[in-house]
Parts: C-alpha cells; structure tokens; sequence
C-alpha cells in the first residue's frame, strides 16, 4: 500500500494462508487435524463453480436474514443473526450487540441514530435487560467501552500500542494518540464517570512518555516494540520528531486530567497555530483553551 502521507510504498495487508509451517492447519468434524495431503483432498471434493458459490452465498444470507427487523436489511448478516437471539436470557452478547448495532444504526441513519440506540434494548432484549437507555446510560455504555480501549493500548510504562513506535514518527503519533485518549477522559469526567486508577495512572505516565521524547528524543526511542511493527517510519527524511501540531490542547489535557506540565517544545509551539484558529482540536472535539 502506498503511504497518504509520504507516497511511499510499504508493507500492506497479508492473506491469512492455511499451512503456513506447522500453523492454521484446518481440522475436521471430530477436531483432529488435516495433513496438508488431506486438506487438498477435502478441497478438491468440494469445488464449485463460481456461479454456485455465489448462489450458495445468497442462499446463506438469505436464510440469515428470514425474521430480522428491515433495519438489518443491507446491514452485516452476523448482527442481523445475532439479533434473533439477543432476546433469550442465556446469550451472553448484549453489550457486544449494542455496541456493534451502535455502529450500524450510526452509518445508516444519520439523521436519527441515538432515539434508535436508545429503544434498541426494549426491541430486542427481554426481561430486565429490555429498558429504554437515557443520555446517561448511552453515554455509560461509551464510557465503559473507551475505557477498555484505553486500558488495552496505553502500556504500563505509558508507551502506546503501534502509535509510540513508529519509527522517526513515534513521538509525532504517541502525542496523538494521547490528546485523543486524555480529551475523552476529561469529558467522561464531566458526565461523571469515575476513571479507573490504572488508566489514570497509565495516563499520567503516557504523558511523562511524551515529555521525555521532547527532552531526549534517543531515550524515547530506545524502547522496543514486541512484534513487528510494518508501519514504522525508518527514514529520517520522513521524521517528524516533535508533538503532533494538530493535538494543539494537550498541555491544557495534561495539566488538567494528569497534572503533568507539557515541557516547552517550541517547533510544536510554532506548527500548533495554523490549527488553533480552527477553534476546535479535531482529535478531541472540543477546544480545551477555552476550559475555565
């Protein structure tokens, strides 16, 4: 794939190859593994023209969509299937679902997305689960989910999955990635939401973390990533070895949400203002100049 922002090519999406080694070896009815011998055999048995595939396609998606709600028509056929079963009381999935349907209702009604999250639950939940959600319950369901994304990709020492590793770029998209996490954070707190001490406390070192790539740029970098990590900057003409410009409030985000004092950057300082004049930091929603 080619970069949106340099116009290099780099590594793109991988096809997932059965028998890669010794690994995704297919299994059969009974759970025992297919030698590779085997599994060309079970492959040969079952071709089908490309015209039937498609008709065996349809047939599936035909038969998932036989008693789900028209919101589903043209929407994912494994939600539209989740949906017949959302209202029995064993399914475990709900707030999968509602997240999931969240997302959907989203895309295909602009105009009305939130009345339909809202009276989802007494459509296709029984019981007690099947009330209506208020603003503040939408917002807790939100609030409950972001906190978990949070939690999963800020690390321990405040380093950020992918963004902080990103070779000439690390500290550029690290910045990034907090802004947007420590503005959600700050909102969730004005809808009074309680944040966990762990993300707090991963927060507070995340922003330590872009501090110390302003102050020693080579110790920042100096952390390794686990894994390989295909969309890392390796070329130093293509650096960007300041705080992102576009995350203009994050020395107000940080005060606030952290108490951590934004060391002076001053190329950030400088490139920061042909954004201010937007008003709003993007990556955030709002303008947290403007916080009293």
């Amino acid at each position: 794939t080619k970069d949106s922002e340099t116009g290099q090519l780099r590594p793109g999406q991988f096809i997932n190859l059965p028998y890669f080694g010794e690994e995704r070896k297919a299994l059969n009815v009974d759970g025992t593994k297919f030698t590779l011998d085997q599994f060309i055999e079970v492959i040969s048995a079952n071709l089908v023209p490309k015209e039937r595939l498609k008709e065996i396609t349809e047939e599936m998606e035909a038969k998932t969509m036989e008693g789900v709600d028209e919101e589903f028509i043209d929407g994912p056929p494994c939600l539209a299937a989740i949906s017949k079963i959302a209202n029995k009381p064993e399914f475990d999935g709900k707030d999968r679902f509602m997240y999931n349907y969240h997302v959907m209702v989203k895309l295909k009604y602009p105009d009305n997305w939130e009345q339909r999250v809202k009276n989802a639950p007494v459509k296709y939940f029984t019981g007690t689960d099947a009330n209506a959600w208020d603003d503040k319950k939408l917002a807790a369901k939100q609030i409950t989910h972001r906190f978990k994304e949070i939690d999963k990709l800020f690390y321990e020492d405040g380093y950020i999955n992918n963004n902080s590793f990103r070779g000439y770029r690390g500290q550029w998209y690290h910045s990034y990635g907090l802004d947007s996490a420590l503005g959600f954070v700050y909102v969730a707190q004005l809808w009074g939401a309680e944040v966990p001490t762990k993300i707090l406390n991963k927060l507070v070192k995340a922003s330590e973390v872009t501090n110390l790539a302003i102050t020693d740029w080579d110790k920042f970098k100096s952390r390794k990533y686990a894994g390989a990590n295909h969309n890392a900057i390796e070329d130093l003409k293509n650096a960007r070895k300041r705080t992102h410009e576009r995350a203009f409030g994050l020395d107000i985000l940080m005060k606030i949400v952290t108490n951590v004092e934004l060391v002076n950057d001053s190329e950030y300082l400088s490139r920061r203002k042909q954004f201010m004049h937007q008003g709003v930091d993007e990556l955030v929603g709002f303008n947290p100049h403007c916080i009293n």
